[in-house]
């Protein structure tokens, strides 16, 4: 095997930055998207109002049935001590790291997650 490094010409770091430009990451939002602009001097604006994405998070109580086997499963990540220490917690943490992980795994996560 055989490697060398070369030094990037002009053109090499042309053809990187227009890449940039014009393909952005797809989490990478750009300076429109942001409601706080930059400014020299901060100034209070009395009529602000933040909007976060997924801001309140509500909650709400839903029946599950839980099977024997369900149950053996949630004793043992109870356990762990990383899930909770409520079967509904721990069921909740559950579903969530399971949802993550396959929204990871996804191409478009941030189309998803916008609702694009």
């Amino acid at each position: 095997m055989r490697r060398a490094i070369y030094q990037a010409t002009a053109a090499d770091l042309e053809r990187i930055t227009s890449v940039r430009e014009t393909q952005p990451f797809n989490g990478q939002r750009s300076p429109d998207e942001f409601s706080i602009k930059p400014d020299p001097e901060l100034v209070r604006e009395p009529d602000y109002q933040p909007s976060y994405v997924g801001v309140p998070v509500e909650r709400s109580d839903i029946d599950v049935e839980i099977s024997e086997q369900d149950t053996e499963l949630i004793e043992r990540l109870r356990e762990t001590g990383e899930y909770g220490d409520k079967d509904g917690e721990i069921i909740r943490t559950s579903f969530l790291r399971w949802w993550l992980a396959r929204l990871a795994q996804s191409e478009n996560a941030t189309a998803e997650m916008r609702g694009d």
